[in-house]
């Protein structure tokens, strides 16, 4: 489901453990072998940068298509090509339905690297709000300060914004600077063409955002708790002595993936363009937010009239049917009463079929988890095991950092989201946690329709982040359920709520580690 929160926290790989924040990016950005990877200095969360840019009001949100058109229209009015296709909107609006502001994430190049950041417009397209996300050069970072950002407000896609004219530049940070001005000017022309500019203007379809932190603020003053050291075998790697990862992360199914890997930059660098053009694969079969992809045309295929799709489309349709089986509809891709019953799979003929038109099909409560596995199965052929995947929050460990027994995995508090309630270590397993706790009125039950709502959360792990993913639904929506399938598939629980833990652990996973509260 979309509106599950994800509520993992994970540790920054430095050796002061400050705390990793989930990020969001555009996919725009291309490696060059050439230049020394930099770590990202990641500043701050989407939902955090949405909170910055857009103060207050219900968050909504949609994916525009770019045609070619489109982007032949824009690139004229800036003077250069534009690249971007899917373009990832937000708005705020108010009590009243009215639209208070705009959002989009962009990304440019400043002298190496790309900047990620977040511009923010009124209804009339002034810039009133921008707020670096992203920074990756080692320096000329003054630009994420909010006196040099303060500058491009009121700013409209009729200004000239120039660095060094109408922006006052930053000594040692000029390329920078002018990444951001490039980009503002980007977001304003993309804006006023797709959404305010009478002959272009089309209708969007927007939806509620879902909240999805996955830390608070950048810094932690909790650490992870000590691991034991582990001796070097002779045959390690140079590389995986390395005291930091290579981080990538890719805005992809409407949040973001991060990978964070110990290998050399060349193979990081292959590895991670790898697993991020999977996943924009599999997104362009499974998402049902994409007119064009697999799903979309399977909801509007008529009842009986059986529809070709790929393999991996196949795939994860049966293994998200197989969960609604084993739940008895309590996990249904559908979100509709025993739905789940109209999707016929034939794999044989490798076709789909409604038996039944009054439904759809979802795949964002199970998509995700389908991905990971799909990613570590990338990562695996290329012989990169030293590995972490953190997708819009559910955490994906492969072999363990070097001279560490895994990765350190954090457990919001979900009634302080500013402490952490404990934390795992974690290898070869996926972590995943729901609550409707953060937004409230989110979760439905399938089977009655009804909103679900809890003061808690439930952190599933699995050695299958699939699974994973679906079990954490089934934990909140269904708590008296999800006791039957633990032993079944081999699966971890936890559950939070009020001061106390509960943990139902299965053989070979990590436990639960509670977090040592300070005394006053």
């Amino acid at each position: 489901m979309r509106s599950v929160a994800r509520d993992v926290l994970l540790f920054r790989w430095l050796p002061a453990a400050v705390l990793l924040a989930t990020l969001a990016l555009s996919p725009t950005a291309t490696a060059q072998d050439e230049i020394p990877p930099q770590l990202e200095n990641v500043l701050m969360t989407l939902d955090q940068a949405l909170g910055t840019v857009l103060e207050g009001g219900t968050v909504e949100e949609c994916r525009v298509r770019l045609g070619r058109s489109d982007r032949q229209r824009i690139g004229k009015r800036l003077k250069r090509k534009i690249g971007d296709i899917w373009v990832p909107f937000f708005r705020s609006v108010d009590k009243n339905g009215k639209t208070t502001r705009y959002a989009l994430i962009t990304e440019e190049i400043g002298k190496y690297q790309p900047i990620t950041f977040i511009v923010s417009a009124s209804p009339k397209g002034k810039v009133e709000r921008i707020a670096v996300m992203i920074y990756r050069e080692s320096h000329g970072e003054e630009v994420k300060r909010r006196r040099f950002l303060r500058q491009f407000e009121g700013k409209d896609v009729g200004d000239r914004i120039r660095v060094n004219r109408d922006i006052i530049n930053i000594s040692g940070a000029t390329l920078s600077a002018r990444a951001i001005s490039r980009g503002t000017k980007k977001v304003l022309a993309i804006l006023h063409d797709v959404v305010l500019e009478e002959e272009h203007r089309r209708e969007l379809k927007w939806a509620p955002r879902s909240s999805e932190k996955a830390s608070a603020k950048g810094t932690s003053s909790e650490k992870p708790k000590s691991q034991p050291r582990k001796s070097k075998s002779a045959n390690e790697s140079t590389a995986s002595t390395d005291a930091n990862p290579v981080r990538r992360a890719r805005y992809l199914m409407g949040t973001v993936l991060e990978l964070s890997l110990f290998a050399e930059s060349e193979r990081a660098e292959r590895a991670s363009r790898a697993v991020f053009e999977e996943v924009s694969r599999l997104e362009s079969l499974l998402s049902s937010w994409r007119d064009d992809s697999e799903i979309s045309a399977f909801n509007r295929q008529p009842v009986g009239k059986p529809l070709s799709v790929s393999p991996d489309t196949l795939a994860c349709v049966a293994s998200a049917i197989d969960w609604a089986r084993r739940t008895d509809g309590v996990f249904d891709p559908t979100k509709k009463p025993r739905g789940f019953e109209c999707v016929q799979i034939d794999h044989e003929t490798g076709t789909l079929t409604w038996r039944d038109r009054k439904h759809s099909l979802d795949l964002g409560g199970i998509g995700k988890g389908f991905a990971l596995d799909r990613a570590r199965v990338v990562l695996e052929s290329l012989g990169e095991t030293r590995a972490l995947l953190n997708f819009g929050g559910q955490i994906l460990a492969l072999d363990a950092p070097p001279g560490l027994d895994g990765w350190p995995v954090l457990v919001r508090d979900p009634h302080d989201p500013a402490e952490s309630a404990g934390s795992y270590t974690v290898t070869q397993a996926s972590v995943a946690t729901s609550g409707s706790y953060e937004r409230g009125g989110h979760l439905v039950d399938p089977r009655h329709g009804t909103v679900v709502v809890t003061s808690g959360s439930a952190t599933v792990l699995h050695r299958s982040a699939t699974a994973a993913d679906a079990l954490s639904t089934v934990a909140v929506v269904a708590p008296e359920r999800i006791e039957d399938h633990l032993d079944e598939t081999a699966a971890s629980l936890l559950r939070l709520g009020g001061e106390e833990h509960h943990e139902s652990a299965s053989p070979g996973l990590p436990t639960f580690t509670p977090a040592v509260r300070a005394t006053r």
